[in-house]
């Protein structure tokens, strides 16, 4: 019985494993069945022509009695099976490596494509529940005012908390829009002035910091490969992250370059972070428990969405910190336009 079940259980993890690696699978089939059947056809083909020849070659016998001449025949029936030989066997290799070329550049564009779903979905699955928490907060508010059932001086307060919440909610699609664009567009990038793509950022987004945001401006003109859209809510998923860690003190912008690549650093003076952590903070749903933090507003899926798109533009975003209540310093480096 117990072998029966481990047998179960191995055919079980095999069915599993096999379900998850289909497609290198069919790659591997595809590429044993075409290294297999191409050279056992030239093969075939070979012999055919050696054949052939060697039937000619006979016939030169009885056609052609004249030593001389036979000779001289039968040198040039040597040389052109030489030739046909050679463009038999180049065409063959030629043909194989320009199969397996094409079948593994298709396995790739469509293991990019099945990535890319895979990506959107999992996005939409884990943004699924946070949409539901600012549409029920929203709905039940409604239903409260309509019922008459709040206090007059408590309306006022409920009127801004519902449009807080709307506000989340209309935050959370602009980000998903963006995320999804940059999935789908990643190739599509385009030259942007850099200190404009931060101006139009923190014109949109002042109102909600007021004068907490310091930025010290380059005088220099450069150009980066950017999505404005993507760059709009990475930086505003940074802000928002700097704000809520940040303890009132202020948010620092700090702009440099090399001959390749620019950079802008998001410095906030607030909890900190051992630095051991950096790579946790892009996980989805991450979020610092801490007991200094009384702002614990927010999805969980800012600072990953905003690593994601940075991704998607070629370029990178760390995080560093000195360790706790040190602050913090997030960092976006992209290409330069050269």
């Amino acid at each position: 019985m117990k072998n029966g079940s481990g047998t179960y259980q191995r055919w079980i993890r095999w069915w599993h494993w096999s379900r998850d690696h289909f497609e290198h699978l069919v790659l591997g089939f595809a590429l044993l069945l075409l290294i297999t059947l191409l050279p056992w056809w030239a093969t075939f083909f070979r012999r055919l022509t050696l054949e052939n020849f060697l039937l000619h070659e006979k016939l030169l016998y009885f056609t052609i009695p004249a030593p001389e001449l036979r000779a001289a025949k039968l040198q040039a029936i040597h040389g052109e099976l030489s030739r046909r030989l050679l463009m038999l066997t180049g065409e063959t290799a030629t043909l194989l490596v320009g199969i397996c070329i094409c079948i593994v550049v298709l396995f790739i564009v469509a293991r990019q494509k099945t990535r890319a779903k895979l990506q959107m979905e999992r996005m939409l699955s884990l943004t699924t529940h946070e949409l539901k928490t600012p549409i029920a907060a929203t709905r039940a508010l409604l239903q409260s005012l309509s019922l008459g059932s709040v206090p007059v001086h408590a309306q006022t307060r409920l009127i801004e908390q519902g449009i807080m919440q709307c506000d989340r909610l209309a935050h959370l699609a602009d980000t998903i829009l963006a995320y999804q664009r940059a999935l789908m567009h990643s190739d599509q990038l385009m030259p942007h002035e850099a200190e404009k793509l931060v101006m139009q950022t923190l014109v949109f987004r002042g109102n909600e910091f007021g004068q907490k945001i310091i930025w010290r401006q380059s005088k220099e003109e450069i150009k980066v490969w950017a999505d404005a859209d993507a760059f709009f809510v990475v930086l505003g998923n940074l802000l928002d992250n700097a704000e809520k860690y940040g303890e009132l003190q202020g948010i620092e912008l700090e702009t440099t370059a090399t001959h390749t690549h620019w950079e802008l650093r998001v410095r906030d003076h607030g909890i900190g972070f051992a630095q051991e952590r950096a790579a946790h903070l892009f996980e989805p749903f991450f979020r610092e428990s801490r007991a200094e933090v009384s702002n614990q507003r927010g999805s969980g899926l800012g600072l990953y969405i905003a690593k994601q798109l940075v991704e998607k533009m070629n370029g990178t975003l760390t995080a560093q910190s000195d360790g706790a209540g040190r602050g913090s310093v997030f960092t976006i480096r992209l290409k330069r336009v050269v």
